[in-house]
C-alpha cells in the first residue's frame, strides 16, 4: 500500500473539486451532495457547515482545485429529552424540553481512500470541532443517524 498523504480539514469553498466524489455503495445522496454543489450552496445559505478533508497540496498543484477525500456536515440542532438518558439532563432546575446538540448530518469518504484510515481522520476532526464549539456555546452532545449497519 502507498503511504497515506498528509491531509488537512478545511471549510468547503469553490477551491475544492468534488466532481468525481463517490463514497461507494448505495449512498448516492452523500456523493451527490458534494458532486452537485449542494454542500457549497448550503454553506453559503448558513444552513450548516461542511468541512472537506483534502490532501495537502504539492508544489505542482498549487493554485489548482483540490480533490475531496472526505467530508462532513454539522448543524445546530435540538434533541428531545425523551430520546436521551435522564442522567444526561437531570438537574435542580427541572426538566428542559429538549437539549442543544450538534447534528452530524453527513459524513463520507471517497471510495478511492477505502481502508486507509480516512474515517478515523474525519471522526477526529468532527470531535475536535464539536469540542471547540461546546467551549463557546451550550452543547450537550453530538447526534448522528447512521444510514446503514456498516456506517
Amino acid at each position: 500500500m502507498l503511504p497515506l498523504p498528509q491531509f488537512t480539514v478545511e471549510p468547503i469553498s469553490d477551491r475544492y473539486d468534488g466532481a468525481d466524489f463517490h463514497c461507494g455503495g448505495d449512498h448516492v445522496v452523500l456523493s451527490e451532495y458534494i458532486r452537485a454543489g449542494y454542500a457549497l450552496r448550503d454553506q453559503r445559505l448558513d444552513r450548516l457547515r461542511t468541512y472537506v478533508l483534502v490532501p495537502l497540496p504539492v508544489a505542482e498543484e498549487a493554485g489548482s482545485l483540490r480533490k475531496v477525500a472526505g467530508f462532513f456536515s454539522l448543524e445546530a440542532s435540538r434533541m428531545e429529552t425523551t430520546d436521551v438518558p435522564v442522567e444526561t439532563w437531570s438537574s435542580s432546575y427541572g426538566v428542559p424540553p429538549d437539549l442543544p446538540v450538534i447534528y452530524l448530518s453527513m459524513v463520507a469518504r471517497h471510495s478511492e481512500y477505502r481502508g486507509q484510515g480516512i474515517g478515523d481522520i474525519l471522526m477526529a476532526a468532527i470531535l475536535d470541532i464539536c469540542v471547540q464549539t461546546s467551549a463557546l456555546v451550550g452543547v450537550t452532545g453530538i447526534y448522528l443517524v447512521a444510514v446503514s449497519e456498516r456506517a
